[in-house]
């Protein structure tokens, strides 16, 4: 009777309740550990997201030895301005998704995961599961660690929110300006462009520390953390250097990559390329196009002149065989 009662227990935290509408209209998924609330419309997307996110957090939280979220609540919302009413935060134009690490919560938009991009949702996924894992520190330790870190480690650990292009990097660091990691210590900027300037140099930054100091040294920072009095004490002690040694030297990695130019330069060629011959493109097709219209009228011309040429002969050929009319006498 106890193992009854036991197997139907696990059966029941293993299978996902589906219930009624909330007050708010949305419905909900909800398992061990994670209920997904979604409009009846995205059904698909949430038994996506409750069927696939559970696995992203358990792997990135053995990754970096940190315990997973009791509880996560993923809200599905429609847009950005449905977003926003779920967090007094800023929700920036390029997000695709949210995470409210103090609250457990993550946000999906539907808008910027349409079914031709639901390919990227794996990708949200991971990324916004990585910062509901780092919501697991101490509070203490959590407020210690600058934004470009976190987000540094979720482009490299998780998944890019911008893919990385080393030469691109390069090239915003010589030809516009140089990044400052204190710039990012809080806030990324919310416009398109400065966001992906302060991923890429965030990714940059973290897969330096990696190469230089082997993949545990993320797990060191934050072992030092717990008893550090700041985020560059904990760096200088698992690494023995202070971050702006580990900048200094990412700047003069970028700043010498001098091959950034041919390399861009044979990309901006190829393009102007490109646009140069769309014209002749456009007319070779249009041309190709009308000398085949031009061939099937001929042939269809043709085609009519034989058959009645056929007659004719025919016609001809028959006259020919006819016996001569006699002829009457006067």
């Amino acid at each position: 009777m106890k193992l009854l009662l036991w197997l139907c227990l696990w059966v029941g935290l293993a299978t996902p309740a589906f219930a009624g509408p909330l007050a708010d209209g949305k419905r909900r998924l909800e398992g061990a550990g994670l209920v997904v609330r979604f409009d009846a419309e995205h059904r698909d997307l949430a038994q996506e997201i409750f069927a696939t996110l559970p696995a992203h957090v358990q792997e990135l939280a053995s990754k970096l030895a940190l315990p997973p979220p009791p509880e996560i609540e993923v809200i599905v919302v429609q847009d950005r301005r449905e977003a926003a009413r779920w967090t007094s935060a800023p929700v920036p134009t390029w997000s695709a998704a949210l995470a409210l690490p103090d609250q457990g919560r993550m946000l999906v938009q539907v808008d910027h995961l349409p079914p031709a991009n639901r390919s990227e949702l794996s990708a949200v996924l991971r990324h916004e599961a990585l910062h509901l894992v780092f919501g697991q520190l101490p509070w203490h330790v959590r407020r210690s660690i600058p934004l470009w870190f976190e987000e540094g480690v979720a482009q490299v650990y998780a998944a890019p929110v911008f893919r990385f292009q080393r030469d691109e990097l390069a090239l915003r660091v010589q030809i516009w300006h140089s990044p400052n990691l204190a710039e990012w210590s809080e806030r990324f900027p919310e416009d398109g462009e400065g966001a992906r300037t302060a991923y890429l140099y965030s990714e940059a930054m973290v897969r330096l520390m990696v190469r230089y100091w082997g993949n545990e040294v993320i797990g060191r920072i934050l072992s030092e953390l717990d008893r550090a009095d700041s985020f560059g004490a904990a760096v200088v002690a698992a690494t023995g250097e202070p971050v702006v040694w580990h900048e200094a030297r990412l700047h003069e990695e970028l700043a010498s990559d001098r091959s950034v130019y041919v390399r861009s330069l044979y990309g901006y060629l190829g393009g102007l390329g490109m646009f140069a011959i769309s014209p002749l493109l456009v007319l070779g097709f249009a041309r190709a196009r009308r000398k085949r219209r031009d061939r099937l009228q001929r042939f269809e011309h043709d085609e009519d002149s034989s058959e009645l040429s056929e007659l004719d002969r025919a016609a001809l050929a028959a006259t020919n065989e006819a016996p001569p009319s006699e002829e009457r006498e006067p």
